[in-house]
Parts: C-alpha cells; sequence; structure tokens
C-alpha cells in the first residue's frame, strides 16, 4: 500500500482510524510573484507548459542511478518542443546532466517554494520517482510518474490525477523498502559505473510523450 497509509496506519494502536486526504503543501503571495517573473522573463504563459523533473538527491548510494538515462531525456525533450509545448527542466543541486537544446527553458538554483510556485502554474509535471513529484501532487497538479526500481504501489502520486508508468522488467521493483539505506540492482547488465539502472534506461521517449499528451488533454 501506498507509504501514507502506512505512515496513518500508525495511529492505530491508539485508537484512531482515518482515511489520509490529499497532500497539501502552501505557498505564499512572494513565491508565486518570483514565479511569475520568471515566467514573464521566458514569455511562457501560465497552464501552458510541462514541468519536467529527472533529479534525485544523493542521500543514499546509487540514487542518483533512479534517473532516466540521458539519451532519453534529450529525446523526450525534443518531441515535447518539436510538438510546440515549452518545457521548464527543473535541474536540482546534484543534477549533473543539462540537455543542449536552445529552447528549453532551465529552472535552476531557486528555492523550493518558488520551485513549487513554478509546478503550481504548470499545465503537468513528468517527474521520475522524486521530491519534486511528490510536491506536484501535493500542489494538484496532473502528474506523470515515472518508476523503474522503485514501488509505485507505495509512492505512486497520492490523490491527484496522474498516470504511472512502469518498468516491465520482471526484477522490477527491486527497492520496496523505502527504509533501505540503498539503491540495489542484481540486474545481469548492472554496470556500477553506467548513469542509470538498466530498468530506468529501457524506458522509451515516446510512451513517455504520449501519456503526457494523453494525461494534459484529459478533463
Amino acid at each position: 500500500i501506498h507509504n501514507a497509509y502506512n505512515n496513518i496506519n500508525l495511529l492505530k494502536p491508539l485508537g484512531i482510524e482515518m482515511e489520509p486526504g490529499p497532500l497539501e503543501a502552501y505557498l505564499k503571495d512572494d513565491d508565486r510573484t518570483i514565479a511569475q517573473d520568471f515566467l514573464k522573463k521566458n514569455s511562457i504563459k501560465t497552464a501552458a507548459y510541462i514541468f519536467f523533473h529527472n533529479g534525485s538527491s544523493l542521500i543514499k548510494p546509487n540514487s542518483e542511478k533512479k534517473r532516466l538515462s540521458f539519451d532519453t531525456v534529450d529525446k523526450l525533450m525534443k518531441m515535447y518542443l518539436d510538438a510546440g509545448i515549452p518545457v521548464i527542466y527543473n535541474a536540482g543541486p546534484d543534477e549533473w546532466h543539462i540537455p543542449d537544446i536552445p529552447e528549453l527553458i532551465i529552472l535552476q538554483g531557486q528555492n523550493i517554494r518558488t520551485v513549487g510556485a513554478i509546478i503550481e502554474s504548470a499545465a503537468i509535471v513528468v517527474s521520475n520517482d522524486s521530491g519534486p513529484m511528490h510536491y506536484a501532487a501535493a500542489l494538484g497538479k496532473k502528474t506523470i510518474g515515472i518508476f523503474g526500481n522503485t514501488d509505485a504501489r507505495k509512492a505512486y502520486p497520492f490523490k491527484v490525477k496522474s498516470v504511472v508508468i512502469e518498468s516491465d522488467f520482471p526484477c522490477a521493483p527491486c527497492y520496496v523498502d523505502y527504509a533501505q539505506r540503498y539503491f540495489p540492482c542484481k540486474h545481469e547488465k548492472f554496470n556500477p559505473q553506467s548513469e542509470t539502472f538498466p530498468c530506468m534506461a529501457a524506458f522509451e521517449p515516446q510512451k513517455i510523450f504520449d501519456e503526457t499528451i494523453r494525461l494534459m488533454e484529459e478533463d
């Protein structure tokens, strides 16, 4: 079950049973003003762009490998842009791959509340399993969640309109205990020196693109 249910179930020994509500995030007017200034500077209209995130903190060994491959990201960005959809590419502090695509708008060096305000103004958020994906859910945004080695059953975008894209590898997900202190991989093609896990490298850009467009067009 989702981690939100696991957390709320901790109250049962106290005789408290309840259904968890949606995630919540609160922004200030100043956060929204900074975000709108950023959009205006880059000539982007509210609700007319994709917010894309493919990062991960480095808090656990191998956590950087739960990102889509750089090649997949580059191809996907070009597909969005060729379709006439602006993209804001969120590059967190631990990000080392930023596509060299002039039309791409890079968001970098902003505090988390400003990032939240830019998420709030997006048409849709496309992200690997990461903090910004859950931030998007907390802000009520349509979300595409991409899960390879991590367990979508426990961490899907909670109580928000979303599409979960999971790996079809028989060994996925392998990271099923979110208390584990590292990200394992026993796939025969796993190379510790590679940029990502084999399951994350196998996602097709066309699949992600098609699901993005479909969810964007849903009421």
